[in-house]
């Protein structure tokens, strides 16, 4: 059972509000859509193991075919010129030029451990980058799609690298856990480290950034930041939805609206003035799924879910979903180094815990029954000696409520 199989079975566990203005969009099926990107009036959406097009602004949409034939599942894609780039979990980039008729992979120079467990890519003027768990970022120019890709890493202290995004001239990465990230500039070579936030002893991401005017707006594991000076000094706000594995921005309507994705359910957040101040979207997240990915395109906000692709015109009042009363951080270190993984979580009363560690084909390797636990952060070692590389889900299950998050095992 796949980590999105995982997070289908949280989903029926979770209530939210009815969403009537939220309208699933045809021809794309009721299928994990793990990301989006627009080229023009063109949008393209990722499923787990194939790209959907639409050359009308999302009226209508085309499959491309199969990207491989072994089973994976797509983390980004970028499309420049017509070409298409899929960053995939394993088996590293894909990359068609005839519009995902077929597909050529395109690992060539990604070296390293984890080079190949893609997070994310980026198009920076003329050339593209991709971020890695493990290897940290490599590069290539767009002008030969089939070129072997160079690491692109002087000065990145860390090989996990969790986002990756061009903001103008200069590139963010999500490297490392610990409330870090990594800035680089078209002039230079190297990369320079700043803090979003001060450390506190538990995980904090960088996990994606926009623009809003000359204010630049992030996002990290515990909450939500601005800049105003490109990156380097930050100001957090607390968006009250505790520790975050996922978040995408979109801009729409005069607003910026953020995607903020756990375990078992996910929130819109909006802010109209760059950030100082953020509250809840008008309209709640479509129900039943979880959000993957925002975009704005000819007026309308599209919607990436694990049940499929929707769409929105207009907001009304709506009441955001359940807080959760469990939260499941990211293992440590991911990918495994030693054999051992530091798995955290918090809970927010007392109550009995499970952890299980379960394999791609729905098989549970590993299992702890914690017992009663008291309300606090707590983190327990899970022993993975012999345990053969790959992805797994690790799942937290309470009396209540049931959380899961995915790691790699080298």
């Amino acid at each position: 059972m796949k980590f999105l199989s995982a997070l289908l079975i949280i989903q029926l566990c979770i209530a939210t509000s009815t969403q009537a203005q939220w309208q699933p969009v045809p021809n794309i099926p009721a299928e994990p859509i793990l990301a989006l990107y627009s080229e023009g009036n063109d949008l393209y959406a990722a499923g787990t193991n194939r790209i959907y097009h639409s050359m009308d602004g999302g009226a209508n949409w085309s499959p491309s075919a199969l990207i491989h034939q072994d089973g994976d599942e797509v983390t980004d894609l970028a499309v420049v010129d017509g070409i298409i780039y899929a960053a995939m979990i394993q088996d590293g980039c894909y990359i068609s030029t005839d519009g995902g008729k077929n597909w050529k992979k395109n690992n060539a120079g990604l070296s390293g451990l984890g080079a190949t467990n893609l997070s994310a890519l980026a198009v920076r003027g003329d050339k593209i980058y991709v971020a890695t768990i493990g290897a940290g970022v490599f590069v290539k120019p767009l002008a030969n799609p089939l070129a072997p890709w160079a690491p692109f890493n002087t000065n990145i202290p860390w090989g996990n690298v969790q986002s990756l995004i061009a903001d103008g001239n200069q590139l963010l990465a999500g490297a490392g856990a610990n409330a870090t990230l990594s800035r680089n500039t078209a002039s230079s070579a190297t990369w320079s480290e700043h803090s979003f936030d001060r450390f506190n002893g538990q995980i904090n991401l960088f996990l994606g950034a926009t623009r809003s005017g000359q204010v630049l707006l992030g996002a990290g594991s515990q909450g939500l930041y601005r800049s105003t000076d490109d990156g380097i000094n930050w100001t957090y706000f607390n968006p009250g939805v505790g520790l975050m594995e996922r978040v995408r921005f979109a801009n729409w309507q005069g607003q910026v609206v953020a995607l903020l994705t756990k375990p078992n359910g996910s929130f819109l957040r909006s802010t109209s003035d760059a950030g100082q101040t953020w509250s809840a979207f008008p309209l709640a997240p479509p129900k039943n799924g979880i959000g993957f990915d925002l975009l704005a395109q000819g007026g309308k906000l599209f919607y990436a879910a694990s049940n499929g692709l929707w769409s929105l015109s207009a907001t009304v009042a709506a009441r955001e979903p359940k807080e959760p009363e469990i939260s499941l951080g990211q293992s440590f270190p991911n990918p495994t180094v030693d054999g051992f993984t530091l798995i955290p979580f918090s809970l927010y009363k007392s109550q009995n815990v499970s952890l299980a560690v379960i394999d791609l084909q729905g098989r549970v390797i590993r299992q702890l029954g914690l017992g009663r636990l008291p309300a606090g952060p707590h983190a327990f070692t899970i022993d993975l000696n012999g345990v053969a590389a790959g992805m797994y889900t690790y799942v937290l299950r309470s009396e209540d409520e049931l959380q899961a998050q995915r790691m790699m095992v080298h």
